[in-house]
């Protein structure tokens, strides 16, 4: 997803979801083990809506491709 695009979708804080079993939830100060059904599938849902969002195929080529001469651009 490009900066460029504005949507709803904003998470405050970082995720990893292990298959539908567990999520590992990063904060500033700390890390959390999520097993409850029902907040999983909060993230579950947030995922497929940051999916549905993402640059894929040659969107995401020439995304990356902007970034990298913005970056390069900087000296």
């Amino acid at each position: 997803m490009e900066f460029t695009h504005w949507d709803e979708v904003f998470p405050m804080h970082g995720w990893d979801l292990y298959d539908d079993a567990a999520a590992v939830v990063g904060t500033e100060t700390a890390t959390g083990l999520i097993t409850d059904t029902r907040d999983l599938l909060q993230y579950r849902q947030l995922f497929d809506r940051l999916e549905a969002l993402a640059s894929k195929g040659d969107a995401l080529t020439a995304a990356l491709a902007r970034l990298r001469s913005d970056y390069a651009s900087l000296g």
